[in-house]
This record gives C-alpha cells, sequence and structure tokens, in this order.
C-alpha cells in the first residue's frame, strides 16, 4: 500500500466586493484509493459547499468569500489527532469536552498572517502543541 499525505495552504486577499472560488484541493474518491483522514481549515466563518463528480470522483469545494484574507489549509492530519486523543481523549464526550476544547484552542493559538509555512514555525516541521492557524471556534 502506497501512503501520501497531503498538506495544501492557499492565501488571498478578497477585495471589498467578495469573491466567488472553487477549489479541486480534496482527494478524489475512488475504489482504488482510501481517505483516512481530511481536516479544512478556513479563516472566515464560510459554509462550504462541496460537489462530487459521478464520472471521475473529483471533489469540488464552491465558496464566498467575504473581504479581507482568506486562508485555506489542510493539516497533517495524523499529527492533529494524536494531539486531541493526548489533550482530550480521557474527557467525556459532550458540550464540556467542546468547551475545553475551544478554551485550549483560544488559550494557545494565534493567527499571525506569514509566521509559518508548510514545514511550520520557523522553518521547522510542526511538533505537538505547535501553534497552529486555526480559526475562532463557531461555537463563539
Amino acid at each position: 500500500m502506497i501512503r501520501i499525505e497531503l498538506q495544501v495552504e492557499l492565501s488571498y486577499e478578497v477585495d471589498d466586493c467578495g469573491a466567488d472560488f472553487v477549489f479541486n484541493i480534496h482527494a478524489a474518491h475512488t475504489q482504488s484509493q482510501i481517505i483516512r483522514a481530511e481536516n479544512l481549515m478556513l479563516s472566515q466563518s464560510i459554509v462550504p459547499h462541496m460537489h462530487t463528480d459521478r464520472v471521475t470522483g473529483n471533489r469540488y469545494m464552491r465558496l464566498r468569500a467575504s473581504p479581507g484574507v482568506l486562508r485555506v489549509s489542510y493539516c497533517q492530519s495524523d499529527r492533529l489527532l494524536t494531539l486531541a486523543i493526548n489533550e482530550f481523549g480521557n474527557l467525556r464526550q459532550g458540550h464540556s469536552r467542546v468547551q475545553t476544547i475551544r478554551d485550549w484552542v483560544n488559550s494557545r493559538v494565534a493567527f499571525a498572517p506569514n509566521s509559518s509555512n508548510s514545514l511550520g514555525r520557523r522553518g521547522r516541521p510542526a511538533r505537538h502543541r505547535a501553534a497552529l492557524p486555526l480559526p475562532r471556534s463557531p461555537f463563539d
């Protein structure tokens, strides 16, 4: 079995009118591959619309961005999953765990444009507890 990890980081400056986007960055749904994990992060509170082509399995994401900076990124899901299990795996499922995760993110993560790249901060691979540029919680 061949395992491929994909990480994509895109950044756009959207003018005062807003902008429509169509992305083809998701792995295709086909019989010859299994998608183990995906993690999409958007810097704006946007609900993307997904479409899968029935013939090719290619997936397209359409969204309308507001004025300002729009960042679209995938992170390394296996590292994020390990961090989540270590930090929150022992907590009971439900609203209190969601609040704990939100509080953890708000106290440790700050969005700082141009402070990291696909290798993480200062060109080194991201490690656990690294500050990931995550969007604000939708529960706020």
